[in-house]
């Protein structure tokens, strides 16, 4: 850790610290986000949606695109949206000097359908390199940009675009929107074996081992047999014991086998009541 400069000592031991008021109501900001974004999904006729960007999508050029329509798979709606992507830059380390690697990742909306997209927020990626320094890519396995999006309908559209990629000569990048299908979640990819899944609406599904799942969240079944119908694809669990969750299926005849893993849909967002997160200063934030 680099050590802190004097002067920065001095005025935060002050009386009515400047920068003391600025750390508190920084955290006080983040616990009422974390707070209210609980409450928020909490709420009364909150319905857990996910769209999906297309499997394979790779972004690796300036103005590169992928997008995601808001039909079919439930209802659009104004709200909090969540889109989530992976990074990589492979940088270039210079014989002198210093190479600069910059990368912009931004979220656009276009609300009729029509091509008309209008942009929402970005996330701003940057490296520097001199010499000696190591070579080996960056990654961000788990990025996300968050979108609160007005007057949505079944036809509107959600996209990642590369809005700013400059660097040296060689430099390369990507950028991949999830799909939850193909990609598991980066950070735990382990998958659980399933002992069986039960005759109900919802199923239960029960695995060998504790399945460490996020409550309300995708996972993907694969390999189970002897269900009618068929369990396998991609569904959004409900967590009711540490080796037990719901998909929500009405299955007739109960199966055995297979695994389950989580999955990362490529946007996230809800249906139900309109509701809005403001932090300390009363920027709403979705």
């Amino acid at each position: 850790m680099r050590p802190t400069h004097a002067n920065f000592r001095i005025a935060q031991a002050a009386t009515d610290s400047p920068i003391r008021t600025l750390l508190e109501a920084q955290a006080e900001q983040r616990s009422d986000i974390i707070r209210l974004r609980e409450d928020f999904e909490a709420a009364d006729g909150f319905v857990h949606r996910t769209h999906d960007f297309p499997a394979g999508n790779s972004m690796t050029a300036l103005n590169a695109t992928t997008e995601v329509t808001l039909s079919p798979g439930g209802q659009a709606a104004s709200g909090l949206y969540e889109l989530k992507y992976s990074v990589s830059i492979t940088p270039v380390v210079p014989g002198a000097g210093t190479n600069n690697h910059h990368l912009v990742v931004s979220a656009e909306v276009d609300v009729a359908g029509s091509g008309s997209w209008a942009w929402q927020c970005e996330a701003i990626y940057d490296q520097t390199r001199k010499t000696g320094e190591p070579n080996a890519a960056i990654v961000w396995p788990i990025e996300r940009l968050v979108v609160n999006a007005t007057g949505l309908s079944m036809s509107s559209k959600i996209r990642l675009k590369i809005r700013e990629a400059t660097g040296p000569g060689g430099w390369q990048f990507a950028v991949h929107g999830f799909n939850a299908t193909t990609d598991g979640d980066p950070v735990q990819t382990a998958t659980k074996r399933i002992v069986s899944s039960s005759v109900a609406n919802p199923s239960l599904i029960t695995v060998i081992e504790p399945h460490l799942l996020h409550p309300s969240y995708p996972v993907r079944i694969a390999g189970h047999t002897g269900s009618t119908p068929d369990i396998n694809g991609t569904h959004v669990a409900t967590v009711t014991s540490p080796t037990t969750f719901t998909i929500p299926v009405n299955v007739t005849v109960g199966g055995t086998g297979g695994t389950v893993r989580p999955a990362m849909p490529g946007v996230r967002y809800h249906t139900g009541p309109a509701v809005a997160l403001q932090d300390a200063g009363a920027a709403v934030l979705a």
